[in-house]
């Protein structure tokens, strides 16, 4: 498979002059999404976020915005023609969200991997998670997970329990139509239900992976006003040419 090199051109890949500038500004469109930590923001995991977790990217606390485990795994099975899916985090996730990128071409995805990686320089991996659930495409008309909470249980996103939280993660494979039909609530449900199972069967080692990532975060990255103060002087060091 050759390369597509006008994509690659597109994003000034053979310019590092244009290709720095493009990074700048996309990341800081990327930064005007994120949702800043308050201080009264808990470090537990809520179970939207929980089943997000499970369903979406279980490594998400363990890698720097991109897992090359998963990305060895789906290149090995798509070199022996096995069915392969992708290897998106939710990092890569939120910067194609924030950033509106849809092109289905390598340069679009070696500059999603890029912006994914320089994200953690600049907010911890909760914020991330928060910030992407916030901006989220659950179907139609329902942006964000509050939206489609209230849509289809009545409540904000935070007030969900476990299997509640898993029909809402499972709708970011699953959008839902305009006209929600028994196909689509059955697909939904399915993959509801398969994430339950994943975290009742490991749940002890979910669990603790989960709540020590969070724990490690929060040690070595500012919380409250001081993250808030942080990212707004972050924003303007993006703005500054």
């Amino acid at each position: 498979m050759i390369v597509p090199y006008k994509s690659l051109r597109k994003l000034g890949l053979f310019s590092p002059m244009r290709w720095r500038e493009k990074l700048r500004r996309d990341l800081l469109r990327v930064l005007r999404d994120i949702t800043a930590p308050s201080s009264e923001q808990p470090d537990a995991l809520g179970a939207l976020e929980l089943m997000t977790i499970v369903l979406e990217d279980r490594r998400f606390f363990k890698h720097f915005g991109i897992d090359w485990r998963s990305v060895l795994r789906e290149v090995g099975r798509a070199l022996t023609f096995r069915a392969h899916g992708g290897f998106s985090t939710i990092d890569m996730q939120f910067v194609r969200t924030a950033t509106g990128f849809r092109q289905r071409t390598i340069g679009r995805k070696l500059h999603e991997i890029v912006l994914a990686i320089a994200l953690q320089f600049y907010c911890d991996k909760q914020t991330i998670l928060k910030s992407y659930l916030a901006c989220a495409y659950f179907g139609s008309g329902l942006i964000g997970a509050n939206a489609a909470a209230r849509k289809m249980f009545g409540k904000d996103a935070d007030q969900l329990d476990l299997q509640e939280g898993a029909v809402i993660a499972a709708m970011l494979a699953a959008p839902r139509p305009l006209n929600a039909a028994p196909k689509w609530e059955a697909r939904v449900r399915r993959r509801a239900e398969y994430g339950v199972s994943v975290l009742h069967t490991n749940n002890q080692r979910l669990t603790h992976r989960y709540n020590m990532g969070i724990s490690k975060v929060a040690e070595i990255l500012p919380r409250g006003r001081a993250a808030s103060s942080n990212l707004r002087n972050w924003r303007q060091t993006l703005r500054t040419p």
